[in-house]
């Protein structure tokens, strides 16, 4: 009787959940929750001409902004709302959201025209960086961020 109570003791615990799991694992959240409020800051990129020029991305669950510095002026952008149209008519609309990449199909509006385009973000380098691509137009221009501590405008 003592052996079957000690293996029904054994049972139990080898097969009980672990209760002390991560609480960092991230692996099941999408793009947005995964890296929601995280500072990119944009590198190398051969577009800036001045080496005083600096530009952020942030990304939440809800909305986007970025942010610019350029000869000690710094400016953030107003948030935009993913799925909702600004006051000019542009729409950022989220047709991916996956734990390492997010796609945005991209409404905007100039001079009484509309035009689409798809921006792609991949995360890179076990999430310290991502890679964002464009379809406007043809060029196949990549733009690298890595992921900082420091908030922009600071």
């Amino acid at each position: 009787m003592k052996k079957l109570l000690l293996l029904s003791a054994l049972l139990i615990f080898a097969c009980s959940s672990d209760d002390s799991n991560d609480n960092n694992d991230d692996s099941n959240q999408n793009f947005l929750e995964k890296y929601d409020g995280v500072f990119w800051k944009e590198i190398d990129n051969e577009q800036d001409f001045a080496s005083d020029y600096e530009y952020w991305v942030i990304f939440n669950q809800n909305s986007s902004y970025g942010c610019e510095s350029y000869e000690s002026n710094c400016n953030c952008s107003t948030p935009f709302n993913w799925g909702e149209e600004d006051e000019e008519g542009n729409s950022y609309v989220i047709s991916e959201d996956s734990p390492e990449r997010l796609v945005v199909l991209v409404t905007e509006v100039d001079d009484f025209q509309t035009y689409q385009y798809t921006v792609s973000i991949d995360a890179i380098n076990n999430g310290t960086r991502i890679e964002v691509r464009n379809s406007e137009g043809d060029s196949n221009e990549v733009e690298y961020y890595d992921r900082v501590s420091e908030q922009p405008c600071n």
